[in-house]
């Protein structure tokens, strides 16, 4: 097998090689490293929830398409009516999904194989509700299975704007970073030099569910009971700091 390179193609490249390392003179050059040390704080803010999201869905089975989208449209649209005359602005409804698909059949009345056919079709819509009064989750939601939502359900508590808690976060995470070098820099009898580095670690800032701390308040004997609790917003920063003598 033909090797790729000539041997003037590999003289060309050690040549180019021993320049690099040695420089244009062939004296050897010497880089400065800068001692340091890399250090990863975390911070954390607990913050009461203000909104929540309700998933809401609904399916419907017909033996017709037409049919199976007309039975979900009636009860979505009637969902929809009574959420708006509860007080739900417009901003906060929201549909996530329309789905139909046949149903198949493999078998025959005997239980069968047979060829498959299709014996009805299955709809599905989905609404995505911003319920900006928490002590109405419960009321709203039941309201809504009464009124056909049959799939989905999903209550989710976060805050309209956390923009605060992260601030303070991050803020927590860099007090943390610097008391972890500290420690460590202190006890070698060194201090702490400049900030060679800051990165935020790039994870989701999506709010952790803590323990639930107060229940909301039923307006109505069949109103689901719903925990509201806190949300944990965690920061993570890496930072490099020099080290001084």
């Amino acid at each position: 097998m033909t090797s790729a390179f000539s041997p003037r193609a590999a003289r060309s490249l050690l040549v180019a090689a021993l320049f690099v390392v040695l420089g244009p003179f062939g004296q050897a050059r010497a880089e400065p490293v800068t001692p340091a040390i890399d250090v990863t704080g975390k911070g954390a803010v607990a913050l009461a929830p203000d909104m929540a999201l309700l998933d809401l869905r609904i399916e419907r089975e017909a033996p017709t398409a037409r049919a199976a989208v007309s039975e979900a449209n009636q009860a979505m649209a009637a969902v929809i009516a009574q959420l708006r005359a509860a007080g739900v602005a417009e901003r906060d409804l929201q549909t996530n999904g329309f789905a139909l698909e046949p149903r198949i059949d493999y078998t025959d009345d005997a239980g069968r194989p047979r060829a498959p056919r299709t014996v009805g079709y299955l709809a599905r819509q989905g609404l995505t509700v911003r319920v900006r009064e928490l002590a109405r989750v419960g009321e709203l939601l039941d309201q809504s299975i009464s009124l056909g939502v049959n799939r989905g359900g999903s209550v989710r508590f976060i805050n309209d704007d956390p923009s605060d808690a992260l601030r303070r976060a991050r803020a927590a995470a860099m007090t943390d970073a610097r008391e972890r070098a500290q420690t460590m820099i202190e006890a070698l009898g060194l201090r702490l030099g400049e900030v060679l580095s800051i990165r935020e670690v790039d994870e989701p800032l999506m709010p952790t569910p803590m323990a639930a701390s107060r229940m909301l308040e039923a307006t109505d004997a069949g109103a689901v009971p719903m925990m509201a609790g806190e949300n944990r917003y965690e920061v993570r920063v890496e930072v490099r700091w020099a080290i001084s003598q």
